[in-house]
């Protein structure tokens, strides 16, 4: 597939969801290219590149006609039907506003570079029971500067019978990275209709545990634990929102009752 965007600086359309590097699609030009081959019937390879162009200044960009790039590659290797493997390696260049040491570098360009690289296995131990087990290294490096680095382990269990009014999700994970920079993003499963992207940065362990229980038809229950831990942390968060220890924990539920 080969997709061309032109969006202009001045498009404003509130409810769209084009693809897009910025978040919403205005002041952008780009072309993307993708490519899915099937090899055999165990093999697959997937990749795209993207050149896009903002033609004039946006958030933390104060130079117009700035340039920066995306790259991503992914082969998955699956043997039989409960067992897939995949590793993927994606690589991005973004323009931003220079560090201001002074007034005369005020309008200076540097590129960030951030790399990842993911291996992920999905197993399924029986009918009811998945494995997913995860480790991705990330690098991030701006306008020649020291590489950070950072990296997540991680380990899923999924357990979700036909027929049982019960099931449940849950991980433990352990990050390290050397600051907000570097950091990781992991989807969670979480109560329904709730969606949730982290980012794990600096030290620690993430674990979490969502139960799903049917009540009686048309009464389902949710409850979702959560917690962070940060071996190198005394507070989390800032301003009001700013916790004096190394751990926080969240707890939601949810009730659905359909008639």
């Amino acid at each position: 597939s080969i997709l061309y965007r032109n969006y202009d600086q001045d498009f404003q359309s509130t409810y769209s969801n084009a693809i897009a590097e910025n978040s919403i699609p205005n002041n952008e030009n780009g072309l993307l290219a993708g490519l899915q081959i099937k090899l055999n019937n165990h093999w697959e390879v997937s990749s795209y590149f993207d050149q896009f162009k903002f033609p004039w200044m946006k958030y933390q960009v104060s130079q117009p006609n700035s340039l920066g790039m995306d790259g991503f590659f992914q082969i998955s290797y699956h043997p039989s039907k409960v067992l897939n493997i995949y590793g993927r390696i994606r690589h991005r260049i973004k323009p931003y506003d220079q560090t201001i040491y002074n007034l005369r570098d005020i309008n200076s360009l540097e590129n960030i570079i951030r790399q990842n690289y993911r291996i992920n296995f999905n197993v399924l131990i029986t009918e009811s029971i998945r494995l997913r087990n995860r480790v991705e290294y990330c690098t991030y490096q701006r306008n020649g500067n020291k590489k950070e680095e950072g990296v997540l382990i991680i380990q899923d269990i999924m357990y979700k019978p036909k027929e049982s009014k019960f099931s449940f999700s849950a991980r433990f994970a352990l990050f390290d990275t050397d600051s907000y920079n570097s950091r990781i993003y992991s989807y969670e499963n979480d109560v329904l209709y709730y969606f949730r992207i982290p980012a794990y940065y600096y030290q620690g362990v993430r674990s979490y545990l969502t139960i799903k229980y049917r009540i009686k038809k048309g009464i389902d229950f949710w409850i979702r634990t959560s917690n962070w831990f940060y071996n190198n942390r005394k507070t989390i968060g800032s301003g009001y929102n700013e916790i004096e220890n190394n751990s926080k924990t969240d707890l939601r539920a949810q009730l659905r009752i359909k008639f």
